[in-house]
């Protein structure tokens, strides 16, 4: 038939002492087949706080807000050490420029120093060219003026 079997032994903290529920074969079998968090809240229930149930339900959504805000906090995490780094790369990139710009005057007064220089070095040359034009024309010169005071 139908016999009773003690399911839960408690003993509640409020120093009653033992309370002892019992339940039907049927309703035995049932606790059987629960999950794990079942059982929980089918004793919870059983208990016969009305707080408990709640408690648990808020106790559980905190739960996951705990892990969405921990999942928040390790995403904004990486992202901190993403802006980290492309800011130091950044910042490496500006002091690059920065000292491209005091070179820059620099590079310019070397590129017209080089073309000064190669300058120089074409006027010798156009001089030497005008100097040895000079000197052979003199030398042909010579005889022609000889000639013209004969």
């Amino acid at each position: 038939g139908s016999g009773w079997i003690t399911v839960i032994c408690l003993e509640c903290q409020s120093g009653i002492g033992f309370q002892q529920a019992f339940l039907p074969q049927d309703r035995v079998c049932e606790f059987a087949k629960l999950t794990p968090t079942q059982l929980l809240e089918e004793t919870e229930k059983a208990v016969g706080d009305p707080d408990l149930p709640i408690q648990h339900r808020a106790l559980v959504e905190k739960s996951q807000e705990i892990k969405r805000l921990e999942m928040t906090v390790k995403q904004n995490g990486d992202t901190l050490n993403q802006l980290k780094s492309l800011n130091a790369e950044q910042e490496k990139d500006v002091e690059r420029v920065e000292s491209m710009k005091k070179k820059l005057p620099w590079l310019k007064y070397d590129l017209k120093k080089v073309k000064y220089i190669e300058a120089q070095k074409q006027e010798v040359e156009a001089k030497r060219k005008l100097d040895e034009a000079a000197k052979t024309l003199n030398d042909l010169m010579g005889p022609i003026e000889l000639i013209q005071y004969t």
